[in-house]
């Protein structure tokens, strides 16, 4: 009886946190700007600080951690994390407290974790596991001159930031080494990563060895798909751990020197398994190309590296092994090296009285903190072990045994586990989550059945589900925060297919059909004409040639008409857009569109038809008033999103205006196709629109020979593509450098997607740049069969 209440409370939602949290210590102020995901008692927030600067932020509900063991975890977790500071450590900045909650500021991770990637791209390539393994090793190595053991390396727990680079991320489950030949005897960690001495050899214990046989796990996860000892049985699991039973299937082929490097790594004798450095030299490393970095399209699919050479693969991995610190002693530990690390000093005596007054139950909040906020010191006389340093190792790993083996371990076990990681894109504590690889959970080891929810459906289920209930109900009520749109109107999805509506030109305002009087040539789509002049530009800008485009003025202008919010209702309805002109249209799930015109007394009907030829598609216009009575539901839909949209949504800018001549014949959206980190949208003026979801747009005019980009403050510029592929001058300031840059990697970005789309719709023309130069005219758009194809999920 006495348990039953536990689980519920357990399973109760805490509260949210304010929209704006403030630390009153500091007097610095947070807006809250989109939900995460949660896990343990935590709850992991996207925020802003008063500069713009976007980061992630740890929620933990004071009523949570009441406990002593609930509060020794949170005090270990804060204390250990503080004190890591490395490139490919998710960054710990600060903690403090209100009314209510305790909050972790963090390095807000925009690419999720790896385990995300793995989910959408099923494997890794080579290339990109050599590159992502350097990283990780680089981070073992810091945390390990650091003393620190992970004890918790996985997929899950290793994320990816805006540059596609790993951070280590939930040290929940951390130990500290604080004197050289120590071992911990406590079992924790995930079934497919566990070590075989953290469940078998409790009387010798483990230490810094079980992360670097985490390493062969994920290097055989990352090249086969799945952990090597996975089962839907956890005992099962445990069981090939001790036998050392696993294999590389056939079906999944890797290379020899792989196979050969995870076989050393996985030897089930931890004094036997070589050593961080080297795993480094092992020949895998340079056998075969080896990336200069990750594009963010390995989102969602595999970068081709096939063109690197022997000698350039080289060059990369050593540039990427000074830029992680391979081999770089931390300054604040220069003995590591030279001679065993001294153990802590008397001055953690004191802290030690801190750490046991901070975590009694009566205790406040404050002093836990205070406490935790305290270095650890060193110095050069032995002491007596204190317990304090027990607990960094205990804390959190009780909850993850089975009852029998928590009551085996005795006090020094008492932690529970600890919230998700310390990243933006973790959902669950480390044991909540056993059935990460879709596995059955077993009931000794897992305290909830819920099962991770990944970036995409949180956001989707949190963030919108109060704007799909305003819709529901005629879009009503009031918006409660103009950063919570933003991103309801951005929220990622999961692929779907491209609308089924097909292109078309835009009539003069007499016409009332789509069919077309001039007969086009159709062998090539939008999509390949723009993605082959990208590739054109991209290409023939790293020669001495050059890109020349001289029929092209190179100061162009935007284009008049393309997107400026949207708001997604596809699980009812479908999309709603409002165009820079006052133009709102509603693209149905049925493929048929809606166009309002800015006047808002007519709009136009748009109906794909079954003929092969992709610009006959039927536009009807109508009066507002007067119209077709099978169109009443949609008209009544089209209000609706219409007034919510340009009084919630629509922001005026120096390029919205509002055409009120206009009565038809407006532009809308004819397809879109929905990826991790942008939604793309093709327009009926021949515009291709990528929308991040970082609140930034890459619009692409005149068969891409026109870059347009709107950046997150909304100021539009606009290049042509040759002036933005020329070499920079040397007066050019850092800060536009920078811009153009990053100008220069969407349009990478975007050539990758549209490479991708091409490949899918036809595997028999060559994907390969033009080697003259010269732009792809849009005069043909693309056999039917082929649209058709290419209009097919990427996923």
């Amino acid at each position: 009886m006495t348990g039953t209440p536990v689980k519920k409370k357990e399973k109760e939602v805490p509260p949210s946190p304010p929209l704006v949290i403030r630390d009153q210590g500091k007097g610095a102020r947070y807006d809250r700007v989109g939900f995460l995901g949660e896990g343990g008692f935590a709850r992991v927030y996207e925020i802003q600080d008063s500069k713009n600067r976007r980061k992630a932020i740890k929620v933990i509900n004071k009523n949570a951690i009441t406990s002593k063991k609930n509060k020794t975890k949170l005090w270990a977790e804060i204390k250990l994390h503080q004190i890591l500071v490395h490139p490919h450590v998710v960054r710990f900045e600060d903690c403090f407290e209100d009314q209510s909650n305790v909050y972790m500021v963090l390095e807000l991770c925009e690419n999720g974790s790896m385990m995300d990637l793995l989910r959408r791209r099923k494997r890794y390539t080579e290339p990109e596991a050599r590159y992502y393994l350097v990283q990780l090793i680089a981070a073992c190595q810091y945390m390990h001159q650091m003393n620190v053991i992970h004890r918790d390396l996985k997929l899950g727990n290793l994320f990816l930031d805006a540059d596609m680079n790993v951070k280590v991320g939930d040290f929940g489950l951390a130990a500290l080494i604080e004197n050289p030949g120590d071992r911990k005897k406590t079992i924790c960690g995930t079934p497919n990563y566990i070590a075989p001495e953290v469940l078998f050899d409790q009387d010798n214990g483990h230490s810094f060895e079980v992360d670097v046989w985490s390493v062969g796990v994920i290097m055989y996860t990352l090249l086969i798909g799945k952990p090597p000892f996975q089962t839907k049985d956890v005992k099962t699991i445990y069981k090939r751990i001790r036998e050392n039973r696993y294999e590389f299937p056939a079906d999944k082929e890797i290379s020899h020197s792989a196979q050969d490097l995870i076989s050393s790594i996985l030897n089930p004798k931890p004094d036997e398994r070589p050593p961080l450095d080297k795993i480094l030299s092992h020949k895998w490393f340079l056998d075969g190309p080896f990336p200069a970095y990750i594009p963010a399209s390995a989102n969602d699919f595999a970068p081709d590296y096939r063109h690197l050479s022997a000698s350039q693969s080289r060059r990369n991995f050593q540039a990427l092994c000074q830029k992680s610190k391979i081999g770089v002693v931390p300054s604040l530990v220069p003995e590591v090296i030279s001679r065993p690390r001294a153990p802590l000093g008397p001055s953690i005596l004191q802290q030690e009285r801190d750490f046991k007054n901070a975590v009694q139950p009566d205790s406040p909040i404050s002093a836990l903190l205070t406490s935790a906020r305290q270095p650890l010191v060193q110095a050069s006389a032995p002491i007596k072990e204190p317990s304090l340093l027990r607990k960094l190792s205990a804390a959190g790993a009780a909850s993850t045994l089975s009852p029998a083996r928590r009551s085996a371990l005795g006090k020094e076990n008492n932690g529970v586990a600890g919230p998700g990681p310390s990243s933006a894109r973790r959902h669950a504590s480390p044991m909540e989550r056993v059935g990460e690889e879709e596995e059955e959970p077993e009931e000794e080891l897992v305290e909830t059945k819920e099962r991770e929810r990944g970036y995409d459906n949180a956001v989707r289920e949190r963030g919108l589900a109060n704007q799909k209930a305003r819709i529901v109900s005629e879009m009503a009520g009031e918006r409660r925060q103009k950063h919570e749109q933003r991103q309801a109107s951005a929220s990622p999805k999961k692929a779907a297919p491209l609308g089924s509506a097909t292109t078309l030109p835009r009539p003069p305002p007499p016409a009332t059909t789509l069919g077309s009087s001039k007969t086009k040539d159709f062998r090539t789509s939008l999509f390949e004409v723009i993605g082959q002049n990208l590739a054109n530009g991209l290409a023939m800008a790293q020669t001495e040639q050059g890109f020349r485009t001289p029929h092209m003025d190179q100061n162009p202008a935007p284009p008049n008409v393309f997107v400026v919010s949207w708001l997604d209702y596809c699980t009812k309805y479908g999309m709603g857009f409002a165009m820079t002109d006052g133009t709102v249209s509603v693209h149905f799930n049925d493929s048929t569109s809606l166009v309002l015109a800015p006047g808002k007394q007519h709009f136009d009907d748009i109906q794909p038809t079954s003929s092969d030829d992709l610009s006959h598609h039927t536009r009807r216009s109508h009066s507002i008033d007067t119209y077709p009575s099978d169109l009443k539901n949609k008209v009544y839909l089209l209000k609706h999103f219409e007034s919510y949209m340009l009084d919630k949504l629509f922001l005026e800018q120096s390029y919205t205006y509002e055409d009120t001549g206009l009565r038809t014949g407006m532009v809308f959206i004819v397809k879109y196709l929905r990826m991790k980190h942008v939604i793309l949208f093709r327009l009926s003026n021949d515009v291709l629109q990528f929308n991040f979801y970082d609140h930034t747009k890459l619009i692409l005019s005149q068969d891409g020979l026109v870059v347009s980009v709107i950046d997150r403050h909304s100021i539009l510029r606009t290049w042509s593509l040759e002036g933005l592929l020329q070499p920079l001058r040397d007066d050019v300031s850092p800060k536009d450098k920078k811009r153009i840059e990053g100008v220069v990697h969407k349009v990478q970005y975007a050539r990758d997607v549209l490479a991708k789309i091409k490949t899918h719709g036809s595997t028999k023309t060559s994907s390969k740049p033009s080697t003259t130069g010269v732009p792809v005219a849009a005069g043909a758009r693309g056999a039917l069969e082929r649209e058709r194809e290419m209009m097919k999920p990427i996923r």
